[in-house]
């Protein structure tokens, strides 16, 4: 009975992967691109622009920490010092929202980019289907170079 059970999974699994294999050519026209995002990204202008600009502006916000900490510690009066800790530590979340707010803006723009960038050379390659290199472990029509050409021109 186990014999039987162990046969009718792997006929299952087969009949699973037929289908879903005939489907994707199907859809795709059998072409399935994949994409190494990792390389992409590394040679992305805006990434290594987007990473500079936010440690800048958290080198900024920490400095200004850092002159409100002096701030309050020169605060002799306990209420006083209070009310200024608890100042500095709303202005500190409202501006650590502003830059991760302008962070988040940042990426969302070059996913979208990214994306459309990467559908284009798909297409243009015959492809409807990319995933990325990590998710295939044999078998894929690999755009990742002509992905980053894409981004030097």
């Amino acid at each position: 009975m186990k014999k039987n059970n162990k046969y009718i999974a792997v006929i299952g699994a087969l009949l699973v992967a037929f289908v879903l294999g005939f489907g994707i050519k199907a859809c795709c026209g059998g072409c399935v691109a994949v994409v190494n995002l990792n390389r992409v990204l590394a040679q992305y202008p805006k990434i290594a622009t987007m990473r500079e600009e936010n440690t800048a502006k958290l080198t900024a916000l920490s400095a200004w920490a850092e002159s409100a900490d002096k701030e309050i510690n020169a605060e002799k009066n306990k209420a006083k010092k209070d009310e200024l800790i608890r100042k500095y530590q709303e202005e500190a979340r409202a501006r650590e929202a502003v830059i991760a707010q302008q962070y988040n803006q940042a990426l969302q723009e070059v996913d979208s980019e990214l994306t459309a960038l990467i559908n284009s050379v798909a297409r243009k390659s015959g492809c409807k289907l990319v995933l990325l290199h990590t998710a295939v472990i044999t078998g894929g029509k690999d755009i990742t170079d002509a992905v980053i050409a894409k981004i030097k021109e």
